[in-house]
């Protein structure tokens, strides 16, 4: 209606870009169908990984994070078994009903898609009941959207989980001296959002750079599809089919 760009960041719903589109609206990370499909193909070499059960928020995220996943599952894993799914209501602070669920048939992984406060309750539920262990492994996703400081005794051995900033993992000097500024700024380590917002930023200024103007909304956009930076990843490159930024990202095992 008012013709305003709107950049998302950390809104990863499929609707926003991918599925459905809007001129208007641009994306500075990646959605559920490229989460999805990055988890599921790390699968693809784990022969170990028979049963599989999953965690979401049971709202649009979760919903979409777990169908997306299991499509991909479907296409290069269609032996896994999926046994369980648990949908914990947005702000639920209790997770032990949930964490009993999971542990009422035995599978090899449970595949979380809880993120902030979820992320910490439903692992603080899974260590005092014993969740994981030798037999139960955890793929979560973007363990890195809280401090990793406050997981640190909450997460299980060999946790797998995807990141969107190791930081202490990637030699490039862009993201040596970012994670610096960051530091000196906010006298802590980046988190997950940190490059995220910084490429948001990145795509506005380099769009209007390219347009040669910031008054005339449509020229920006159009520019924006040919918009590509060094970020504190690597390269970042938008795709003109629906203005999402692509970019690096991590899934590793927490040591």
């Amino acid at each position: 209606e008012y013709k305003v760009l709107v950049i998302g960041g950390f809104a990863t719903t499929r609707r926003l870009t991918g599925e459905a589109g809007h001129r208007y609206v641009a994306r500075a990370n990646l959605s559920t169908v490229e989460i999805g499909r990055l988890m599921a193909e790390y699968l693809k070499g784990r022969d170990d990984v028979k049963r599989v059960a999953t965690i979401a928020p049971d709202y649009e995220f979760g919903q979409h994070f777990v169908q997306d996943f299991l499509a991909h599952l479907k296409v290069v894993r269609p032996d896994i078994v999926v046994v369980r799914q648990e949908w914990p209501k947005l702000g639920a602070t209790d997770f032990a009903a949930h964490v009993t669920a999971l542990q009422a048939q035995p599978v090899d992984m449970v595949v979380a898609g809880v993120f902030g406060g979820d992320l910490i309750n439903f692992l603080r539920s899974a260590h005092d009941f014993g969740l994981f262990g030798p037999k139960t492994q955890l793929f979560v996703h973007g363990i890195d959207l809280v401090k990793m400081g406050t997981l640190k005794d909450l997460v299980p051995p060999d946790t797998i989980a995807t990141a969107w900033y190791p930081f202490y993992a990637i030699g490039t000097q862009k993201s040596k001296s970012f994670a610096q500024e960051m530091e000196k700024r906010m006298k802590t380590y980046p988190t997950g959002p940190a490059p995220v917002g910084y490429i948001a930023g990145r795509m506005i200024i380099e769009a209007i750079r390219k347009s040669g103007t910031a008054d005339d909304v449509d020229r920006v956009i159009n520019a924006l599809g040919t918009v590509a930076f060094e970020g504190p990843t690597g390269p970042v490159k938008v795709r003109a089919c629906d203005n999402m930024a692509l970019y690096d990202f991590y899934v590793g095992t927490v040591k």
